[in-house]
Protein backbone atom coordinates (compact mmCIF):
# COMPACT_ATOMS: atom_id res chain seq x y z
CA UNK A 1 0.00 0.00 0.00
CA UNK A 2 1.23 3.50 -0.84
CA UNK A 3 0.75 5.78 2.16
CA UNK A 4 2.16 8.97 0.64
CA UNK A 5 3.75 10.52 -2.41
CA UNK A 6 5.00 13.82 -3.73
CA UNK A 7 6.66 15.13 -6.82
CA UNK A 8 7.09 17.90 -9.27
CA UNK A 9 9.48 19.28 -11.80
CA UNK A 10 12.58 21.38 -11.58
CA UNK A 11 13.31 24.10 -14.10
CA UNK A 12 16.09 26.10 -12.43
CA UNK A 13 15.81 28.21 -10.45
CA UNK A 14 12.26 27.02 -9.70
CA UNK A 15 10.76 23.76 -8.46
CA UNK A 16 7.05 23.33 -9.13
CA UNK A 17 5.35 20.96 -6.68
CA UNK A 18 2.71 19.13 -8.70
CA UNK A 19 1.36 16.54 -6.29
CA UNK A 20 1.45 15.72 -2.61
CA UNK A 21 -0.79 13.16 -1.00
CA UNK A 22 -1.01 11.10 2.18
CA UNK A 23 -3.51 8.29 2.77
CA UNK A 24 -6.19 9.47 5.23
CA UNK A 25 -5.27 6.74 7.76
CA UNK A 26 -1.70 8.07 7.92
CA UNK A 27 -2.30 11.81 8.14
CA UNK A 28 -1.14 14.01 11.02
CA UNK A 29 1.95 11.83 11.52
CA UNK A 30 4.42 14.16 9.81
CA UNK A 31 4.54 12.20 6.56
CA UNK A 32 3.60 15.13 4.31
CA UNK A 33 6.31 17.22 5.97
CA UNK A 34 8.87 14.42 5.46
CA UNK A 35 7.87 14.02 1.82
CA UNK A 36 8.17 17.77 1.28
CA UNK A 37 11.57 17.79 2.95
CA UNK A 38 12.80 15.10 0.53
CA UNK A 39 11.28 16.92 -2.46
CA UNK A 40 12.87 20.22 -1.39
CA UNK A 41 16.24 18.54 -0.94
CA UNK A 42 16.05 17.04 -4.42
CA UNK A 43 15.12 20.44 -5.83
CA UNK A 44 17.97 22.21 -4.05
CA UNK A 45 20.49 19.69 -5.37
CA UNK A 46 19.31 20.61 -8.87
CA UNK A 47 19.69 24.36 -8.25
CA UNK A 48 15.94 24.91 -7.75
CA UNK A 49 15.87 27.17 -4.71
CA UNK A 50 12.32 28.47 -5.13
CA UNK A 51 9.31 26.19 -4.72
CA UNK A 52 5.93 27.06 -6.25
CA UNK A 53 2.64 25.20 -5.78
CA UNK A 54 -1.09 25.52 -6.25
CA UNK A 55 -3.56 24.38 -3.61
CA UNK A 56 -7.36 24.31 -3.57
CA UNK A 57 -8.62 27.48 -1.89
CA UNK A 58 -10.64 25.44 0.63
CA UNK A 59 -7.94 22.90 1.57
CA UNK A 60 -7.33 24.32 5.04
CA UNK A 61 -5.11 21.45 6.24
CA UNK A 62 -2.71 21.76 3.30
CA UNK A 63 -2.65 25.55 3.53
CA UNK A 64 -1.80 25.34 7.25
CA UNK A 65 1.07 22.95 6.50
CA UNK A 66 2.45 25.08 3.66
CA UNK A 67 2.32 28.27 5.70
CA UNK A 68 3.97 26.52 8.66
CA UNK A 69 6.79 25.51 6.29
CA UNK A 70 7.36 29.08 5.15
CA UNK A 71 5.23 29.30 2.02
CA UNK A 72 3.61 32.65 1.25
CA UNK A 73 0.43 33.13 -0.78
CA UNK A 74 1.23 35.25 -3.84
CA UNK A 75 -1.74 34.84 -6.19
CA UNK A 76 -4.89 32.92 -7.03
CA UNK A 77 -6.02 31.14 -10.16
CA UNK A 78 -9.73 31.18 -10.93
CA UNK A 79 -11.27 27.86 -12.00
CA UNK A 80 -7.85 26.16 -11.94
CA UNK A 81 -9.11 22.67 -11.09
CA UNK A 82 -11.25 20.43 -13.29
CA UNK A 83 -14.38 20.95 -11.17
CA UNK A 84 -13.97 24.72 -11.57
CA UNK A 85 -12.47 25.27 -8.12
CA UNK A 86 -10.07 28.14 -7.56
CA UNK A 87 -6.45 27.61 -6.57
CA UNK A 88 -4.15 29.65 -4.38
CA UNK A 89 -0.55 30.01 -5.53
CA UNK A 90 2.11 29.70 -2.84
CA UNK A 91 5.84 30.27 -3.11
CA UNK A 92 8.79 29.49 -0.85
CA UNK A 93 12.36 30.63 -1.28
CA UNK A 94 14.56 27.86 0.08
CA UNK A 95 17.49 30.17 0.76
CA UNK A 96 15.38 32.16 3.23
CA UNK A 97 16.29 29.98 6.19
CA UNK A 98 16.33 26.32 5.27
CA UNK A 99 13.69 23.83 6.30
CA UNK A 100 11.79 24.80 9.48
CA UNK A 101 12.08 22.44 12.45
CA UNK A 102 9.18 20.11 13.25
Amino acid sequence: MVVGYGGGWCVPPEFHLLNLGVHPDFRRMGLARDILKAVFSAGESRKCGTVVLEVRHDNAEAIRLYEKLGFVKVASRAKYYTAGEDALVYIRNQSAGGFPPA
